[in-house]
C-alpha cells in the first residue's frame, strides 16, 4: 500500500509539473523505507507547504533542511493527516526529509503549488 501511495504521489507530481510548467517551482521526491526525501526549491518564494493524509494516526518527523525539525508523536498526531508549512529565512534549495512512524497508513501526499 505504501509503495502504491508513493508511486501515485510521484505520478501526481508529474501531472502537476505539466500544469505548472515554466512557473519555476519544483519538488523532487525520493522514496525511503520509512518516508520520503524531497528538495524544497524556494528560489522564488521562501514559503513552502505540504500535506499528507492517513488512514490512522501516525507520528512523523519533518526535517526542513535548514536546521528546523518537527517531531510529532503518535499520541499527538490526528488521524486523517496534517497540513504543514514553513517559511525559510533565505531563498534557496533545501534537502528535506519526512519520515513516518507507520508509513503504511499514509494514503496521500501533496505539495500545493509545486511541480
Amino acid at each position: 500500500m505504501y509503495e502504491e501511495f508513493i508511486s501515485h504521489t510521484i505520478q501526481q507530481q508529474k501531472q502537476q509539473a505539466q500544469a505548472n510548467q515554466g512557473k519555476g517551482k519544483k519538488v523532487t521526491i525520493v522514496r525511503t523505507s520509512s518516508g520520503i526525501q524531497f528538495t524544497a526549491n524556494t528560489e522564488f518564494d521562501t514559503y513552502f507547504a505540504l500535506a499528507f493524509y492517513t488512514s490512522a494516526a501516525t507520528g512523523y518527523t519533518l526535517d526542513w533542511g535548514d536546521g528546523t525539525v518537527i517531531t510529532v508523536t503518535t499520541d499527538m498526531a490526528d488521524p486523517g493527516g496534517a497540513e504543514i508549512d514553513h517559511t525559510y529565512e533565505e531563498q534557496g534549495i533545501y534537502n528535506c526529509r519526512l519520515t513516518f512512524d507507520d508509513p503504511s497508513v499514509v494514503t496521500q501526499l501533496e505539495f500545493p503549488g509545486y511541480d
